[in-house]
């Protein structure tokens, strides 16, 4: 077993559990439904900062939950029925 990498991953695995709870709590999941939008669009959707959605669709994106395309997020194929 590699240790280090399970201590990393034991360690820092909350941040995308942290990121889709805030993602469904705030509604930003549903916000996104199952077509692809923006960061300002999501924002104006559910009443949020620009800014803060825009940091939790990249965080979201990064951990594979969002796919980005063109600006845009989306939610990727296989997350869609848990969000």
């Amino acid at each position: 077993m590699d240790w280090a990498a399970r201590i990393d991953e034991l360690t820092t695995g909350y941040r995308a559990a942290a990121m889709i709870m805030a993602a469904v709590r705030t509604g930003v999941s549903d916000a996104l439904g199952e077509a692809a939008r923006s960061p300002e669009e999501v924002a104006a959707a559910r009443d949020l900062s620009p800014r803060a959605v825009d940091i939790l669709l990249h965080g979201l994106a990064a951990v594979g939950v969002l796919e980005k395309r063109d600006g845009r997020f989306a939610i990727a194929a296989g997350a869609v029925p848990y969000l």
